[in-house]
């Protein structure tokens, strides 16, 4: 349970409630869900492309490494993790349909998306 106190509330109904809305009407509310949900699609999205392309780096290079005998050192997958890094950052940045629904986080569902993407780029 959760109390919420408006605008215009006495101060003790503003003392006792868990959320004061410093605004009058209950949009402030709306406005709160909507951001909330705009912010759980960037993070599943940043789960996503940040598992996926760990999955592409391990498949690509276990495939150059014992299909090929590819020799590569160590200096050029850490320089392309930190480029890919740079990518990532730019997640935050991401203009995100909040979902009309609420939504849960489902860890299956996005190891099943990061490892199709991957799989996908790393072939």
């Amino acid at each position: 349970d959760v109390g919420i106190a408006v605008a215009d509330a006495s101060d003790a109904a503003r003392s006792a409630a868990d959320i004061v809305l410093t605004e009058p009407g209950l949009s402030v509310v709306i406005e709160a869900i909507l951001s909330a949900r705009k912010i759980f699609q960037c993070m599943r999205n940043y789960s996503v492309y940040t598992s996926s392309m760990t999955v592409h780096l391990l498949v690509g290079y276990s495939v150059l490494l014992f299909a090929f005998q590819f020799d590569f050192p160590s200096f050029m997958l850490l320089v392309l993790t930190l480029l890919n890094n740079v990518t990532m950052m730019t997640i935050s940045k991401d203009r995100v349909d909040p979902s009309p629904y609420p939504t849960r986080w489902l860890l299956s569902d996005v190891f099943v998306h990061a490892s199709v993407y991957g799989i996908y780029s790393a072939i």
